[in-house]
């Protein structure tokens, strides 16, 4: 799994961001993307804007299945020592995971990126590193226990994200209401 799906999974994920984007949304940052995924998708947008358009949603889906996957060959490879360390790991990677989205979040935010925006950064940036951590620890440094915090972060991840995402969605209404009442 590690040397021929993980970087695969990997690419995929990194091509779903691409599809989305278009270099105007780098102007705010000081240099261009540096993944190979995110530079064909943004090939992509820019030769074939429906065909991105058509193929943002399947690949995003696709980009989620293969996480979810990555994340549970992780876990099962890995069941028993990760049993015997989820609580030493656990306290870490929902911090981690907690720091992710908030900055991830208003970082964006502190250079006038839309509200809309800013939550999709945040999401991307705090869901999409338990993949690239699963890919370096099994493909590139060769060891599955380095993969372990990455995949209690994967598992710990969407029950965080969740959480946030109802932080953001109760934020956002109750800034309706005041600009309402305004």
């Amino acid at each position: 799994m590690e040397t021929t799906l993980l970087p695969i999974a990997l690419g995929l994920v990194m091509l779903g961001l691409g599809l989305s984007l278009t270099t105007a949304d780098f102007a705010r940052v000081a240099h261009p993307p540096k993944g190979g995924g995110h530079r064909a998708g943004l090939l992509i947008r820019r030769w074939r804007p429906a065909f991105a358009d058509r193929m943002d949603k399947p690949v995003r889906i696709g980009s989620a299945v293969i996480l979810v996957l990555v994340i549970a060959g992780a876990v099962i490879e890995n069941i028993e020592i990760l049993r015997e360390n989820f609580a030493a790991l656990a306290g870490i990677t929902i911090l981690f995971c907690v720091l992710s989205l908030t900055i991830g979040y208003f970082v964006p935010r502190m250079f006038s990126v839309t509200e809309g925006e800013s939550i999709e950064i945040a999401f991307e940036v705090g869901i999409h590193n338990a993949t690239l951590a699963i890919v370096v620890a099994q493909s590139v440094l060769l060891s599955t226990e380095m993969s372990l915090p990455a995949a209690t972060y994967g598992v710990l991840m969407f029950f965080i994200a969740a959480g946030f995402g109802l932080l953001i969605k109760r934020r956002a209404a109750c800034d309706a209401q005041t600009t309402v009442a305004a």
